[in-house]
């Protein structure tokens, strides 16, 4: 049985584990199936003793898990946009059912305080919950033109979404970019940090459970290098999500522009602070400059790299997995279809 002692709710609790799974491996296409990359070890950052074995996926996994992704993206969009929200809703609630496992698995796996990690299942919980009230809410437009047009939009899924998610908020920044996603009718390919992916695996397993279908949730554990590269630049993949460093967020860009392909990118971190033993008095003259805290550079304090914590509305993140409406203009038995926001020219037909 795995245990560590952290400070939660006031006292120190100790916090156990003994569900943990033997072994994690990636998850596609709605089966567990080998990892070809390097095996890694997670490890609990409280006591440095090996936690979990993991193996990793590499680009053969990355694209095992594209390819799956894209076989399912059709009917998942085809569904009725209440049925994506009921699924959504189950799996708030699977996250709910299980939220005293997800939470202790946070701590231990992650390291923050027990009641943090209950906090952050519960924010899971409720990023799927808010956009399952999203998917059939996507709505288009109808523009008068006058008598004899009927001009109206449409909004479409990009198709097949990935998303590299951080090691500092595993479950909560996992639930804020695949939700929307899944909810507009996206299938996606995910990429949690090689610190904390049992976690992202144990919410995909959930999915499954919900009624995800199999191949709309993939959860890939692997490498920046290897597999996080392979997805950001995959031929296959409609829109990325990363949020991490700005270093990595660069490298991500560059992979993805080669596509064509829309980024979202949240970069660096907020809030950084140093600690010293003795407090001591300072000058106007020793003052920070504010360039220490400019959100446009990396200055992130963090034990672990590639961390972020900058916080970002859902208001944003809601349209971020639709296509610009696609425009109908018909009169007298012609239209002419707009193209896709991100990444296609215009093309007409009559």
């Amino acid at each position: 049985m795995l245990m560590a002692s952290y400070p939660a709710r006031g006292m120190s609790e100790t916090v156990t584990h003994d569900a943990l799974r033997d072994r994690y491996r990636p998850l596609v296409g709605g089966e567990t199936v080998p990892g070809h990359g390097e095996p890694y070890t997670s490890r609990n950052p409280a006591t440095e003793e090996p936690l979990v074995d993991v193996e990793m996926g590499d680009e053969s996994d990355i694209d095992h898990a594209v390819a799956d992704a894209v076989a399912a993206s059709e009917d998942w969009w085809r569904q009725e946009p209440q049925n994506r929200g009921r699924v959504l809703t189950d799996l708030a609630g699977a996250v709910r059912e299980h939220s005293d496992r997800l939470a202790r698995l946070v701590t231990l796996e992650n390291g923050k305080p027990l009641s943090q990690a209950e906090s952050e299942v519960e924010g899971c919980a409720r990023y799927f919950e808010y956009y399952a009230g999203l998917a059939d809410k996507v709505q288009g437009e109808s523009i008068p033109l006058g008598p004899d047009h009927v001009d109206f939009t449409v909004r479409e899924p990009l198709g097949v979404t990935a998303h590299i998610v951080p090691w500092n908020y595993p479950l909560d920044l996992f639930a804020r970019s695949v939700a929307p996603a899944l909810a507009t009718g996206n299938a996606a390919v995910v990429k949690p940090a090689e610190y904390t992916p049992a976690t992202a695996l144990e919410v995909g397993t959930l999915a499954l459970e919900a009624g995800v279908p199999p191949g709309v949730l993939n959860v890939v554990p692997g490498y920046g290098s290897g597999a996080g590269a392979a997805l950001a630049g995959h031929p296959d993949v409609d829109g990325v999500s990363f949020t991490g460093s700005v270093a990595t967020g660069r490298e991500v860009a560059k992979q993805a522009v080669d596509n064509i392909n829309p980024v979202h990118l949240e970069l660096g971190g907020k809030s950084p602070s140093a600690s010293s033993r003795t407090r001591t008095s300072r000058t106007p003259s020793e003052t920070p400059s504010p360039e220490f805290s400019s959100p446009r550079r990396d200055r992130s304090v963090s034990r672990r790299p590639g961390s972020c914590s900058t916080r970002t509305s859902t208001r944003r993140h809601s349209t971020t997995w639709s296509r610009r409406p696609r425009r109908c203009r018909s009169a007298r038995g012609w239209r002419t279809r707009m193209s896709a926001r991100w990444s296609r020219s215009p093309s007409s037909r009559r």
